[in-house]
């Protein structure tokens, strides 16, 4: 592998805007407050898959 897990995971949620980082931690149930980077260093370690199901699902709502 090229990079690390962590390292695919922090490029995936700096491509998510701030205002979906939010929407995204509180369906996790984290604490929501704060910059994309604060947002981003309490979601670095939540499993890949539910980071990708987010993704998939902000991508469709925009494209149908």
């Amino acid at each position: 592998m090229l990079v690390s897990k962590k390292e695919l995971t922090n490029l995936k949620l700096r491509s998510i805007k701030s205002d979906d980082l939010k929407e995204l931690a509180g369906v996790l149930g984290i604490e929501t407050r704060g910059t994309a980077s604060d947002l981003i260093k309490k979601l670095i370690d939540i499993p890949a898959d539910k980071i990708d199901e987010f993704i998939k699902r902000i991508y469709k709502e925009i494209y149908e």
